[in-house]
């Protein structure tokens, strides 16, 4: 994949928060939670599922955020990683896993978040369990990773995330400063 492609994703991966905030608040949890303490009652009835370390990605030390998503958002990180994995087969790079960053957010820690972050704003997509943020730059893998190498990564990231957005599956932010694509699920959970 030429720069120039990769170039033409990123510019393409632009959804602004006047496109996917009331989505996101239809589409998710609609209480913005306080503390992590009021999690637990929309596990119990399904409302939101944990994510974990699997063979597809990682998820990060998450300082401000919960590693809880609307079923339909876990879905769509699972497929997005296993499309990203299935892009790599017969590469060196076969096994690589994504790094996810940020998922579910408390009003709390965006407080916290934004005395540190320019991108956090208190009407977050992260409120409402239907985003998450998978790190375009750093990768897991047990070998180190070349600056060519991320950048053929990020291309072929941006190449799948686009092909969600496409396929109306998803919002994608590219985020320069943070480096990492925020994306926004499109389906409603039932």
């Amino acid at each position: 994949m030429k720069c120039k492609e990769y170039e033409y994703f990123s510019w393409q991966l632009n959804d602004s928060i006047h496109n996917y905030l009331e989505g996101s608040y239809l589409n998710g949890i609609k209480k913005t939670l306080k503390y992590p303490n009021e999690i637990s009652p929309y596990l119990i009835k399904g409302e939101l599922k944990k994510i974990q370390n699997n063979k597809y990605y990682i998820i990060d030390s998450l300082k401000h955020s919960y590693p809880f998503l609307i079923p339909n958002a876990e879905k769509l990180l699972n497929d997005i990683a296993v499309k990203f994995q299935e892009k790599l087969t017969n590469t060196n790079l076969k096994g690589i896993r994504l790094i996810v960053t940020s998922v579910l957010r408390t009003s709390t820690t965006i407080k916290q978040l934004r005395r540190r972050n320019k991108n956090a704003i208190r009407h977050s997509a992260h409120l409402h369990g239907t985003t998450f943020d998978i790190d375009y730059y750093e990768y897991n893998h047990k070998n180190k990773i070349t600056i060519s190498e991320r950048e053929i990564l990020r291309d072929i990231l941006a190449k799948t995330l686009f092909d969600f957005r496409k396929n109306e599956k998803c919002w994608v932010t590219y985020e320069k400063y943070q480096t990492c694509f925020h994306i926004v699920s499109k389906e409603k959970s039932t």
